[in-house]
């Protein structure tokens, strides 16, 4: 592990795209309720912009190419989890405002189909 960050997933889990950007819109649709944060499709495209420029201000600091501000390395390697984590629940939004099947355009675009790796042969290809 580089920089103390996690990696895989547990043995025999499977990701279910859809699922998750269901549950993610949910926990959204709260966050907005609270705050009173009106959306439209551009927000969500705009926001996950944003979220991009966290992840690479925390991978900047994470490799010394930004100020750390005395912050430890596990700090600094938790806020790029933090921050990735962000960036993916705003690909999940994007991706269910526009009804865009993740499964799908993974298999297309990257020719394979993640679920279809067996996890020995996953880690293997890390």
């Amino acid at each position: 592990m580089r920089h103390g960050l996690r990696r895989g997933y547990p043995p025999g889990s499977h990701t279910d795209w859809r699922s998750h950007a269901a549950r993610v819109q949910r926990a959204s649709d709260s966050y907005a309720r609270h705050y009173g944060i009106d959306r439209d499709r551009d927000w969500y495209v705009l926001k996950m912009l944003e979220e991009s420029g966290e992840v690479a201000k925390a991978w900047n600091r994470l490799t010394h190419r930004g100020r750390r501000r005395d912050a430890s390395a596990s700090d600094l390697a938790r806020d790029l989890e933090d921050e990735l984590a962000d960036l993916l629940g705003m690909v999940l939004l994007v991706a269910h405002q526009n009804d865009v099947d993740l499964d799908a355009a993974i298999r297309g675009k990257w020719h394979f189909d993640p679920a279809a790796i067996p996890d020995d042969q996953a880690e293997k290809a890390e």
